[in-house]
């Protein structure tokens, strides 16, 4: 696609190590990152990354659904109503520990 780089300053294209186009937004200043645009200039995910990149904001990659039967990670996962401390809670647990590690 032959297109006038002037309307999308910053932005340059390489040749990655598998032979595909791709394209970057390189910000002004010494410190500044190299963020990668996906697709080509003219589609719908390029204007969006490359607002995103201008703008200095990170552009949203999608939505997270939840699937019915999931399973929840540990961190998130709420107790039982009937469980309680080992112990008998957190000060108790770190003599417990003193005890057996000396």
């Amino acid at each position: 696609m032959a297109m006038n780089m002037e309307e999308y300053p910053g932005v340059s294209s390489f040749t990655d190590r598998h032979g595909k186009k791709r394209w970057r937004y390189r910000g002004k200043g010494r410190g500044a990152k190299q963020i990668n645009l996906p697709g080509d200039p003219g589609e719908a995910a390029f204007e969006a990354a490359y607002a995103a990149a201008v703008q200095g904001i990170k552009p949203v990659s999608g939505v997270v659904k939840k699937m019915p039967g999931a399973a929840l990670p540990k961190p998130l996962a709420m107790p039982p109503a009937n469980w309680s401390r080992p112990f008998g809670g957190s000060a108790t647990i770190r003599q417990h520990s003193r005890r057996t590690c000396d």
